[in-house]
């Protein structure tokens, strides 16, 4: 009886401890992603009492309307040239800057720097470099003699989305750098001690013995970079709110278009369900494919 009683007590101990963080869960994540779905199935305007049941009206428009498709393939495009950038990048960085040095400390920390810094900050600091009369670039392009070159790069439909992709790349290449760094420590010296002896030499090394072992740190990187693609919004929005006519418009933009412009609230929560679907989704295929669904 007595042990019982103890037993008892250790567990009631160990719900009180886990219980902040279930209030947590259900408070800010679980109850607005249940509201947000139910709210999909309706047409509300946010503002009034004056909600009316639409069904699966909603899903079919997100289907059918040319600018979610188009805002769709955006944020593919956005997705795969902004995650090849940052994640080739970054480990080119990490390879090249891994080891002891002042120098290579000093760099390191340059190259992550914009991971810390506000993405609104560096959004607004890359619209007044690309502006077109009298950005940075442009008094830059003039001073070498290349004005020729000066181009409305956040203004042509053809170059939009490149910008916004590389600005985005920029800000995250040190934060893969950061990761591939801290993985390529861990990689065994006797295995590439044992590579020199066999005579390759230091392109192999990287891509014959330091690329497949990361493996595990490309699949990690990979589903945080899919993730942070999806909810990718402050970059695009103060670039070029989705311009020019829908050039660079992301899921994300759309979204915040539609729920705070135009006030359709029903859709909104409908685009973001989706983008939720979407990457669930996506997550558990990386899992499954990186074999670690398991854990």
């Amino acid at each position: 009886m007595i042990r019982r009683q103890r037993a008892w007590n250790q567990s009631w101990l160990g719900y009180m401890f886990v219980l902040p963080a279930v209030v947590w869960f259900a408070v800010f994540l679980a109850y607005p992603l249940i509201r947000n779905v139910y709210i999909s199935f309706f047409k509300w305007n946010g503002l009034t009492a004056d909600i009316v049941w639409v069904g699966l009206k909603n899903y079919v428009w997100a289907f059918t309307n040319p600018n979610v498709l188009n805002a769709s393939w955006n944020t593919l495009v956005f997705g795969v040239v902004t995650i090849t950038l940052q994640l080739g990048c970054g480990f080119l960085l990490a390879v090249s800057l891994v080891g002891p040095g002042r120098t290579r400390q000093i760099l390191r920390v340059l190259y992550f720097i914009p991971v810390v810094l506000t993405p609104t900050v560096v959004g607004f600091l890359f619209s007044q470099i690309l502006e077109v009369n009298d950005g940075e670039l442009v008094n830059f392009l003039k001073a070498v003699g290349l004005g020729q070159l000066a181009h409305p790069w956040l203004g042509d439909p053809k170059t939009a989305l490149l910008m916004v992709c590389l600005v985005n790349a920029w800000i995250w290449t040190g934060f893969s750098m950061a990761i591939y760094q801290s993985a390529i420590t861990s990689v065994p010296k006797d295995v590439i001690e044992a590579a020199r002896i066999d005579g390759a030499n230091s392109r192999q090394v990287v891509f014959r013995i330091l690329l497949p072992f990361l493996r595990p740190t490309h699949w990690s990187l990979l589903i945080l970079s899919v993730i942070g693609v999806l909810k990718t919004f402050d970059i695009p929005y103060v670039l070029t709110r989705g311009g020019p006519g829908g050039a660079s418009d992301l899921l994300t933009t759309l979204l915040f278009r539609t729920g705070f412009e135009e006030y359709e609230q029903g859709r909104a929560a409908m685009l973001g369900t989706l983008l939720f679907v979407v990457a669930l989704t996506l997550t558990i295929i990386q899992l499954r494919a990186s074999g670690r669904d398991k854990i």
